[in-house]
């Protein structure tokens, strides 16, 4: 048998997004008193690799590089946004790039996503003048976008989701700088979820 790596330890003294809580509060309102809703919580699934091979269960090929943060299953009607917001990792030395894809639930089959810098300038116009703004973004996840910037169009088709499915957003932090692996989910300000009609 081959024999264990040791493991890489996660985090660096002092490093975390604490000094943004105040100012995703405050795009938590902004995004709420613009579009209304009902929030909907992201929930830490990450795994520890190493206690799965030791335990024999299956954790997805977790290699601890990002914690996976995921929203409860979601569907998504014509008339109905989605709206992600949060801290931008890769800009405050807790990721070298994050990614949000968006899963159809039952085939687990990929149907899109954004990346970091997908989201540049998306919270300005939320927070305008506030100097955390740069490190903030709202994206909007919807049937039919639109002419509107910041946006995921979800279809219908073979290569979407039906109305009657639901699908699984899942929030990637990859790979903190001077770590060689993920950041800490303590370490990170989660990502937010807010259902709204139009």
């Amino acid at each position: 048998s081959l024999a264990t790596l040791p493991i890489r330890p996660k985090g660096l003294e002092g490093v975390n997004e604490d000094d943004l809580a105040d100012a995703l509060d405050a795009l938590r309102n902004a995004v709420v008193l613009r579009h209304g809703g009902v929030p909907v919580p992201f929930v830490n699934t990450e795994f520890e690799g190493y206690e799965c091979i030791e335990r024999g269960r299956e954790c997805l090929g977790d290699n601890r590089d990002t914690p996976y943060l995921n929203a409860l299953p979601q569907r998504l009607d014509v008339d109905e946004s989605l709206f992600v917001f949060g801290v931008r990792h890769d800009r405050t030395e807790l990721a070298t790039y994050v990614a949000l894809a968006i899963t159809q639930q039952a085939q687990r089959r990929g149907i899109g996503g954004f990346t970091g810098r997908d989201t540049d300038g998306s919270a300005e116009a939320y927070l305008p003048g506030d100097p955390s703004a740069d490190r903030l973004f709202v994206y909007e996840i919807a049937r039919e976008c639109g002419a509107r910037s910041f946006c995921f169009e979800v279809p219908t088709g073979d290569a979407g989701v039906a109305l009657d499915e639901t699908m699984l957003l899942t929030w990637r932090v990859y790979l903190q700088p001077g770590t060689r692996t993920g950041a800490p989910s303590e370490d990170l300000l989660a990502p937010r979820l807010l259902r709204a009609r139009r």
